[in-house]
């Protein structure tokens, strides 16, 4: 799951944009959440962050009990953990 702080209408068209619609019927098929009103990110703590007034882009692995297992808040977009980073750590939480 993506979560985005723009509005419903822009969290959906960035859905199709990106093929990321799980309705669409292509595409990586996660879903985008609104997080207009920012409650999410300022409960996961990335909400300006920086300083900026926007959520820090960040990758959160969480298991299946919701639990937050690896985490990586980014200084800006370019800053990202690599795919393979990111399936090693699913990986290692594999039974």
């Amino acid at each position: 799951m993506a979560i985005s702080t723009d509005n419903v209408l822009d969290s959906m068209n960035m859905a199709s944009f990106i093929g990321a619609d799980p309705q669409s019927g292509y595409g990586t098929g996660f879903h985008i959440l609104a997080d207009d009103d920012t409650n999410v990110t300022r409960e996961y703590g990335i909400f300006d962050l920086h300083a900026d007034g926007v959520a820090a882009p960040a990758t959160f692995i969480l298991d299946k009990q919701g639990e937050i297992v690896a985490y990586h808040v980014s200084k800006d977009v370019t800053d990202r953990p690599t795919t393979e980073s990111i399936l090693l750590q699913l990986d290692q939480m594999a039974p």
